[in-house]
Order: C-alpha cells, then sequence, then structure tokens
C-alpha cells in the first residue's frame, strides 16, 4: 500500500470498528457479547484456575457470581436475582419491577401507595365528625330555646291559677267577719248575765259561729286549684280555724251553764276556761296568715283583712 492510500484510509473514530462476537473461550457465556478490546488477540488471558468468584470467559463486572455470594456494593441487581437474607440489598427504587424484594423491602414499597389513601379516610371521618357535632350543636342550641321559653310558659300558667285560687278564697274570709261580730255580741251578753232567755240565744250564737267555722274548714279543704296558693298561708288559715271553731264550742256551754245561774258573769266556770288556750292559738294563726295573705290580695286586686276580722 503506497502512503497515498495509506493517509487516505479513515482512521480513529471513523474507522470501521471490527464486528463484536463472543470471548474466546466462553460458550457458555449465555450469549453474551463484547467489543473486541485492542491487540490482536484480545483480552490477556486470565490466570488459570481464575480466582474465586470470577469467570474465566467473562469480563470483570459480567462474570456469574457463585450461588449466595454476595452482590458487590452498588452493582446492578439482574432481573429475578435472589436477595441474600441480611443484605447487602441495593439503594431504594434499584430492585426490578415485580420483584422479587428482600425481606421486608416489599412491604415498605407497597405501603408507600397507601399513604394518601389512609390520609383521606382520617380527613372523610374528621369532616363528618364535625358535620354531625355542629348538627347536634344547632340541636342544642334549639332544645335550649325552647327550655327558656319554657319556664316563662310555666310561670304564667301558675299566675292564673293562683289568681283564681285566690279569689275563691277571698269569698270564704268574708263569711269569717260576719261570724266573728255575732260571736263579741254573745261574750258581752253573757258577762253581763242577761236573762236566761237572751243567755240561751247566746248559747245558738255561738254554737252556730262554731258550725260555720266547721263549714269554713270543709270548704278550704275542697278550694279549686288550692295548690296553687303558698302551702304555708292555708295551713295557718286551718289552724286559726279549727281553734276559733273549738272556742265557740266551749263558749256555747258557757253560755249554758249560765243561763241557769248567772254570777257576775260566770269567769270561774271551767268551760270559759278551757277556751283560753285554743283561743290564743287561733289568734297566733290568723296573724301569720293575715302577714302573707295581704301582699297577695294586693297582687291580685283582692279585699286585705286584719287578723281580728277573721
Amino acid at each position: 500500500m503506497s502512503d497515498t492510500d495509506r493517509m487516505l484510509q479513515p482512521k480513529g473514530l471513523f474507522a470501521s470498528p471490527r464486528p463484536f462476537g463472543p470471548w474466546p473461550g466462553s460458550p457458555a457465556a449465555g450469549g453474551l457479547y463484547a467489543p473486541p478490546l485492542p491487540g490482536p488477540g484480545g483480552p490477556p488471558p486470565l490466570p488459570s484456575p481464575p480466582p474465586e468468584g470470577m469467570s474465566a470467559t467473562l469480563p470483570r463486572g459480567m462474570e456469574q457470581l457463585p450461588p449466595g455470594a454476595p452482590y458487590p456494593p452498588g452493582a446492578p441487581y439482574p432481573p429475578g436475582a435472589p436477595y441474600p437474607p441480611g443484605g447487602p440489598y441495593p439503594p431504594d427504587g434499584g430492585f426490578p419491577p415485580g420483584g422479587p424484594y428482600p425481606p421486608g423491602q416489599g412491604r415498605r414499597r407497597l405501603s408507600g401507595p397507601l399513604v394518601p389513601a389512609i390520609v383521606a379516610a382520617v380527613l372523610v371521618v374528621v369532616v363528618a365528625t364535625v358535620v354531625y357535632m355542629a348538627s347536634r350543636g344547632g340541636g342544642s342550641a334549639s332544645t335550649g330555646a325552647t327550655a327558656a321559653a319554657t319556664p316563662t310558659a310555666t310561670a304564667t300558667a301558675t299566675g292564673h291559677a293562683q289568681r283564681a285560687a285566690a279569689a275563691q278564697l277571698a269569698g270564704l274570709l268574708s263569711q269569717s267577719g260576719t261570724d266573728r261580730a255575732d260571736v263579741i255580741r254573745a261574750v258581752g251578753s253573757v258577762r253581763a248575765c242577761d236573762n236566761a232567755a237572751a243567755l240561751r240565744m247566746d248559747a245558738t250564737t255561738f254554737s252556730v259561729a262554731a258550725d260555720n267555722r266547721q263549714k269554713l274548714l270543709s270548704r278550704l279543704a275542697s278550694l279549686p286549684g288550692r295548690s296553687a296558693l303558698p302551702a304555708v298561708m292555708v295551713s295557718d288559715l286551718t289552724a286559726g280555724w279549727q281553734a276559733s271553731a273549738q272556742v265557740d264550742t266551749d263558749l256555747a256551754k258557757w253560755a249554758t251553764a249560765a243561763a241557769s245561774h248567772c254570777r257576775k258573769g260566770n269567769q270561774n266556770d271551767p268551760n270559759l276556761k278551757a277556751s283560753y288556750g285554743p283561743d290564743g292559738q287561733a289568734t297566733a294563726g290568723k296573724q301569720a296568715f293575715a302577714r302573707l295573705w295581704n301582699p297577695l290580695a294586693k297582687k291580685y286586686a283582692l279585699a286585705t283583712y286584719q287578723w281580728e276580722q277573721l
């Protein structure tokens, strides 16, 4: 070949490469091919026998490792390669799609997509709880408004019932005053030792007063709406009228005895002395009643009373 031909022949990157072929002596290399290396005879032969863990025919990095041998750090793992227990394992993301994965590695990779689903489920539960509590809060407010209105309605109904009961009681009190005037007159007649006929009339007056007290007590016990009135006030009036009825009964006996033998008003008569105790009880009961009745009567524009008028 002339010098001119040699100068025109392509060189370097423009030279035609030699075809790829199997490495010499590598029929069991699994069809692996490598580009030819510089030199007429290819790569230098490996020492015989080859070092442990290396192939006699494949270049370094492409040789088959013995079973159970660890992969070099950073080396790519072939698809389907088994991973030895305890590692070393490739960095996250270096596992081939579909596995197999080392123990524990597959679960960690599969758990990643579940995180958004779990977060979404938690958010749904939180939102549902907030909506439920808000609806309960609205119900509570409505219930509170109803509860606030209920005492007002109850107080109004109670006021109407009390007014009606007080009016009924006022009618009984007016009858009590008339009897007292008759009793006071009869007491004066007996003290003066009037004639026998007058004294017998006085005894009748006392008996009628006692009977009227009992009728008033009976009507008081069945008074419509009595429970709407202050219980202690009704109790005071009941005690006062019961004691007055007993006093009238004792005075009727005193007048009857005086009609037979009147001596200076019969002041030492045992029936008169027996009336002293109930008389004090009647006074106390009527005074206590008047203290409670008069403010209530003014509230409902009803008649007020002094204890002596009862």
